[in-house]
């Protein structure tokens, strides 16, 4: 994700003045394996040749993987099937697609595709549509967002998948946007591209987002805020690649 500040970061972030990337989940906990193989099958972690994890990433189909958009630069594989980076599979990439309308300037459309070499077999997630997403995001509502990035200010990401739980609070929908300000926790590094969930009513759980970018102090002080690119705005720009258009 990328933060709005002087420096560049890499990971979930939000946004200050200039832009870096996002960071991983503060005040958030580890997910278990247990816990992994029944509510996160599908997430997985974006690495290079040498590096243990760059950015999350959200398998959709078994070789498709929706992320963030700047995500997909120099990205070789991912990493899935397991809570833990080093017992997952690695599984390569063979191409990257970033929306035609992807801005760095400003992380409008901040959304892409993986195009994996070989299928993963593994639950896909589910994604919501516009209205379903529409009743989901409002100001208030409780999420759950996870990645492996760091936990606090420091050079290492988390070896283990971590979810923490966030509320919506000072929510801004704009375009594919959604931004929203909390002091409880969210992302702090190398979590771009990672999951944000919401339950509806009849217990389904849907990734309505994907961590675009941070603002503030949300690592550090957990006083700040992040925004996801929204996928139900995006899912056009999705569906036309997973019906093989």
């Amino acid at each position: 994700m990328r933060h709005r500040g002087p420096a560049l970061i890499t990971g979930v972030a939000a946004f200050l003045m200039l832009t870096v990337d996002a960071h991983a989940i503060l005040n958030g906990s580890l997910v278990s394996d247990q816990q992994f193989e029944a509510d996160y099958p599908w997430a997985v972690v974006i690495v290079g040749k040498l590096s243990g994890g760059i950015c999350g990433g959200v398998l959709i189909a078994p070789r498709w993987v929706v992320t963030a958009a700047h995500c997909t630069g120099t990205r070789k594989f991912v990493l899935a099937g397991h809570a833990k980076r080093g017992s997952a599979r690695r599984v390569e990439i063979e191409k990257a697609i970033r929306h035609p309308q992807f801005s760095r300037d400003t992380l409008r459309n901040d959304v892409g595709l993986l195009y994996l070499a070989e299928p993963v077999d593994a639950p896909v997630a589910a994604l919501p549509t516009e209205p379903e997403a529409a009743i989901l995001l409002l100001p208030g509502m409780s999420a759950i967002v996870a990645g492996w990035g760091k936990t606090e200010i420091s050079p290492q990401p988390s070896e283990r998948l971590v979810q923490g739980r966030i509320k919506l609070e000072g929510l801004k929908l704009e375009g594919s946007q959604i931004s929203y300000s909390y002091s409880g926790g969210g992302p702090c590094g190398r979590d771009s591209g990672s999951p944000m969930l919401m339950h509806t009513l009849d217990g389904r759980r849907l990734v309505v987002g994907v961590a675009s970018a941070t603002d503030g102090n949300l690592c550090g002080l957990g006083g700040g805020s992040a925004t996801y690119t929204n996928l139900a705005a995006a899912r056009e720009f999705i569906q036309q690649y997973l019906d093989g258009k």
